[in-house]
């Protein structure tokens, strides 16, 4: 029998607006990479993960793309 699909929803929608910063802070670099990155790489290696779905404001979505060309994002 095969077992369900597990698929991870990451809501990254804020702005920033409190953060103070000019981009929203799940775009900030931690450690030199984006915070959104080090999340969806957490999601990505995980062996019980299928796929993964980011939620983002608009504006933001080609970035979130670029990102996961970049760190070769592949769920």
């Amino acid at each position: 029998m095969e077992r369900e699909k597990n698929i991870a929803i990451i809501f990254a929608g804020g702005v920033g607006q409190r953060f103070g910063s000019e981009i929203p802070k799940q775009f900030t670099k931690v450690y030199g990479k984006e915070i959104i990155a080090h999340t969806i790489e957490k999601f990505n290696s995980h062996p019980e993960i299928d796929e993964i779905y980011v939620g983002c404001v608009a504006d933001w979505i080609g970035y979130t793309n670029d990102l996961i060309v970049r760190y070769g994002l592949n769920k």
